[in-house]
């Protein structure tokens, strides 16, 4: 049995990228994921930035396009691809490895992001007030 699956929480980099597929004409998104590492070298803390490159197809691409913003903090379930890419610059064939998301969860907005004018829109309805409270 074999298993491609990747997990990733990180922060997004850059805005995201739309682009549209030339051959299915299906909606693509790509985003950069940041994950800073921190380790000790020398007994000095030292902090490094893994980039991750995470791709969306179809409604997830749509959805992603409308909500993610650069800053915002994400979760993001999908599978590792490697494909060739041509440099424009060398004409040298290089690979490139990104996620093909396959879900992606919101964890922590842009500072800079509004929150919805209405109210009830980011507050949580007490208990109380349902109309069938949960029996447990």
């Amino acid at each position: 049995m074999q298993t491609n699956q990747v997990i990733l929480s990180g922060y997004v980099g850059n805005a995201p990228e739309a682009r549209v597929t030339a051959r299915s004409q299906t909606a693509t998104t790509r985003i950069a994921l940041g994950q800073n590492e921190i380790f000790w070298k020398d007994n000095e803390r030292q902090e490094r930035t893994h980039w991750h490159y995470i791709v969306c197809y179809g409604r997830l691409a749509e959805v992603v396009l409308e909500h993610v913003e650069k800053g915002a903090g994400l979760v993001v379930t999908g599978r590792l691809s490697t494909r060739p890419w041509h440099d424009k610059e060398s004409t040298r064939e290089l690979m490139v490895t990104e996620i093909i998301a396959s879900s992606i969860e919101i964890t922590r907005w842009p500072k800079n992001k509004q929150l919805p004018a209405d109210p009830s829109m980011h507050e949580a309805t007490p208990v109380s007030e349902l109309e069938h409270p949960i029996p447990f």
